[in-house]
């Protein structure tokens, strides 16, 4: 049965998920940092940061999933917002994952490219407060919703123009060792998938305010 009265809790609880996953984001540049500076214990105490906001995350997600089961949304409604919150859900999954890839691989980093890998995560972090805004507008304003989007993808395509920069001066050096220069190009590979899901997650939102203005 639809009961539009619990729509608003639902809309707090989908706000304090992209909180949790800002978080996760937020130690994961920690993680990285303290990582590149040789502070191995630091790095892997800011990992098991990313680790309990992403079960936080996870504890959220079950929590709207049950609300919008109850009937927080008309049946339509409710099927996309589920979809979606799987997608902001995995940009912290993705978080996880790759600072167990730092701590656990402890991939070598090329002196020249520590910049331009911190370079993207700080980037992806700024992607996710427009995506915050443009979750809040999908709840309360249509109008401004493409706005924050755009930013979001502007972001991403230069995280893209990073990693293909990065991956051209890994595989120029024909001197180095190519499984250290395999190991770091998938370090790099973790960290801009992230922006990657951020991204996924803001053009779902565009196509679902498409869908309700249908």
């Amino acid at each position: 049965m639809f009961r539009p009265q619990n729509e608003k809790t639902v809309q707090s609880l989908f706000l304090e998920h992209i909180q949790q996953v800002e978080e996760s984001i937020s130690h994961a540049e920690d993680t990285l940092k303290h990582y590149l500076a040789g502070e191995s214990k630091e790095a892997r105490e800011a990992s098991y940061r990313v680790h309990l906001s992403e079960g936080a995350a996870d504890g959220l997600r079950r929590k709207i999933i049950a609300s919008i089961c109850r009937g927080a949304f008309m049946p339509a409604v409710g099927k996309d917002l589920i979809s979606y919150l799987a997608r902001q859900d995995k940009i912290a999954d993705r978080a996880e994952s790759t600072c167990d890839f730092i701590v656990t691989q402890t991939p070598e980093v090329p002196e020249g490219c520590c910049r331009d890998i911190v370079r993207i995560i700080e980037k992806t972090s700024c992607t996710l407060k427009p995506l915050e805004e443009a979750l809040g507008y999908f709840f309360t304003d249509f109008s401004k919703i493409r706005e924050p989007i755009k930013r979001v993808n502007t972001i991403e395509e230069e995280i893209d123009h990073l990693l293909r920069d990065i991956s051209v001066r890994i595989f120029a050096d024909k001197s180095e060792d190519l499984a250290r220069q395999l190991h770091f190009h998938e370090l790099v590979f973790h960290l801009s998938s992230i922006s990657d899901v951020i991204e996924e997650a803001a053009d779902m939102l565009d196509s679902m305010v498409v869908k309700k203005k249908i």
